[in-house]
């Protein structure tokens, strides 16, 4: 890795995905034994043309494909017959660095083949330890595993970053059959390593430390540490998280809307932007708000609590709620909102505004349409949140733009719209106070300063983000 950092060195790579006839892709455990990434479950094949005649020619990227099937038969025991040259198509490339440990590392120009074909798998246990075929839920659910830590489980950086940023939406082309049209090989995608503090705990040994927390209180200050820290994730029922920032002028509205979060399916953190403490009263800093566990999380960043639910510590939480503390909720079930978004597969969501609503935009209203989710009441699973955190400007404060990019977090922007969108069923009024940041109703923070700010903002936003979010 140091040679990788001084000599800016960097090789060719590909990754295949190879399908079967069910749509269902083939993953593979790298074995123990593996110089970089051991153990990590990844796509179906990945490795490194040869410097060899068949494996340098660059027509039609043959010498790729020529080592991809080279490399599927040394790695899975997979006949040539069996992955036909001409039956992989390359959809892409990216260039990315990831460290593996403090010696070894990969910094490549990766090409991203694709393939559909029932395969006889025979797998070389000095190269894998384990394989299986996943479909869409599976992953989801592996992709959490890992991000929670469960299992041991962890992915290879590259898959990930394929997976982030492009698999669901080329797994779309690959069920209708139109692969070709998602073919991009002239970009190449200059995408960053993000695994960043998690990957520096995997370090250190893993009985010194948790990667990831979800901050709350031990039940008392005895007992065997050993019974909680090691009881298996899969027996411990997992809870979604609300985060709201709020100020004092809201406190019986915001006590409303905590009370309808029930304490054995959700937890509350309030982050109080006006450093007003709660001492009485329903949703007291010092008490319990109404059926749910909650705390007071001090002073967010930039007066929003999505800057502080870091990746680390929402990784324990299914869904995570960041919502204005000005909603109305009398016609609102968490809980049945939730599984109407568990049963439609949607990754960023939120309930549909009530027409009376101070602001809302037609397509969230309620009874009005779908496929697109503003930044007021935004529901995200632990998957989505952890791509969105990472979009977030601390120097920006409203956040303007940011509801145009999601999508990148369910696929790109060719994310299928099921993935995406308010929930009709549900619904809840969003009363407009303009209450955050203000300083006692001076003109330049009236609510046409704030609108001009918030333009500027998204117009600095742009910027970087224009094609994709995580540019070198």
């Amino acid at each position: 890795m140091e040679k990788i950092e001084s000599e800016n060195l960097l090789h060719r790579a590909f990754s295949v995905f190879l399908f079967n006839s069910k749509y269902e892709l083939l993953l593979q455990q790298r074995s123990a034994t593996k110089v970089t990434f051991p153990l990590v479950w990844t796509n179906t094949c990945c490795s490194h043309p040869l410097y060899r005649e068949s494996e340098l020619i660059q027509e039609n990227y043959l010498g790729v494909r020529n080592a991809a099937q080279r490399k599927l038969l040394d790695e899975l025991g997979i006949p040539a017959e069996d992955v036909p040259v001409d039956q992989f198509t390359p959809l892409g490339r990216m260039l990315y660095k990831a460290p593996s440990d403090g010696k070894w590392g990969e910094h490549e120009l990766d090409y991203l083949l694709f393939i559909v074909r029932d395969v006889k798998l025979q797998p070389n246990p000095d190269e894998v330890a384990d394989v299986k075929y996943v479909n869409r839920e599976q992953l989801k659910e592996l992709i959490s595993k890992a991000d929670a830590g469960e299992e041991g489980l962890k992915l290879s950086p590259w898959f990930r970053l394929v997976v982030d940023n492009f698999l669901m939406g080329w797994w779309d082309h690959v069920e209708k059959g139109t692969l070709n049209e998602a073919v991009d090989m002239e970009t190449i995608h200059k995408l960053k390593d993000r695994t960043g503090n998690s990957r520096l705990l995997s370090l250190l040994h893993r009985g010194i430390v948790h990667a990831t927390t979800n901050l709350e209180m031990e039940a008392s200050l005895a007992g065997d540490p050993e019974q909680h820290s090691n009881k298996p994730q899969q027996e411990q029922k997992r809870k979604s998280l609300l985060a709201v920032a709020v100020g004092i002028k809201n406190k019986a509205v915001v006590h409303k809307l905590v009370t309808k979060f029930t304490a054995s399916e959700f937890t509350v953190m309030l982050f109080h932007y006006d450093g007003a403490a709660w001492s009485s009263g329903p949703t007291s800093s010092r008490g319990r708000a109404g059926p749910s566990t909650w705390r007071s999380a001090g002073r967010p960043s930039s007066g929003s609590p999505s800057g502080s639910c870091t990746r680390t510590w929402v990784a324990d939480y299914d869904y995570v709620f960041l919502w204005d503390e000005d909603v109305e909720v009398d016609a609102f079930d968490p809980a049945r909102y939730l599984a109407i978004v568990r049963r439609e597969g949607l990754e960023v969501s939120q309930p549909a505004l009530d027409r009376a609503s101070d602001i809302h935009h037609a397509h969230t209203a309620h009874q009005g349409g779908a496929g697109w989710v503003k930044v007021m009441v935004p529901v995200f699973s632990r998957a989505a949140w952890r791509c969105a955190w990472e979009m977030i400007q601390n120097d920006l404060v409203h956040g303007w733009g940011l509801d145009f990019k999601l999508a990148y977090c369910v696929g790109g922007d060719r994310a299928p719209a099921r993935s995406v969108g308010a929930v009709d069923g549900e619904y809840v009024l969003h009363r407009g106070v303009a209450v955050l940041g203000d300083d006692g109703g001076k003109k330049e923070s009236g609510r046409g300063a704030v609108r001009w700010r918030a333009f500027k903002e998204m117009q600095i936003f742009d910027t970087p983000y224009i094609y994709i979010y995580m540019l070198f």
